[in-house]
């Protein structure tokens, strides 16, 4: 399995990020990268050491240039808290990099469904796997995924902001 997989999230409680070391432990050869730091590091950490037999690193706080490549490298992302707004998914697609996420929040609104990533319903570990091991196994296109992220760019939201504006003022 080329990559690894991308968890980019602060570890608190709520972002979930237990549940996302005992799904990836289920997939067999899968590796994690786990970018943020938190009040939940030491906890996780030793989750890790004992069911995920050395495939979990935590890289800590990265500066943007290290992100970037962790992100370039990744096979995908994995996401499993309820976000506002999803944008890890929308830096992975960037990087022509699927999304593996709760089916909630934020990241309804950032994903497109078997073109930019899949979801899993709940945090039952098994469906995380599920949905991990279908998003490592099958083919995605980097073009779809970039054009995606695309339609969320600083420049395309300048122009949707002044199209109606000027649509206001006319």
């Amino acid at each position: 399995m080329p990559g690894f997989v991308l968890c980019v999230a602060r570890l608190l409680p709520y972002k979930n990020v237990d549940a996302v070391i005992e799904a990836v432990a289920r997939v067999p050869d899968a590796r994690l990268v786990i970018v943020g730091t938190g009040p939940e590091e030491s906890r996780l950490r030793h989750l890790a050491a004992a069911g995920a037999e050395g495939r979990v690193t935590f890289a800590g706080r990265v500066p943007d240039e290290q992100l970037r490549w962790v992100y370039r490298n990744s096979a995908a992302l994995i996401a499993a808290s309820i976000e506002d707004y999803g944008l890890t998914p929308l830096e992975a697609a960037a990087f022509g990099k699927p999304s593996v996420a709760l089916r909630a929040g934020g990241f309804l609104d950032t994903i497109v469904e078997d073109c930019t990533g899949v979801f899993f319903d709940s945090l039952d570990r098994s469906q995380m796997a599920d949905a991990l091991n279908r998003a490592l196994t099958r083919e995605w296109s980097a073009g779809d995924l970039t054009a995606h992220a695309e339609q969320f760019s600083t420049a395309r939201f300048q122009d949707r902001l002044r199209a109606v504006v000027d649509g206001v003022l006319a």
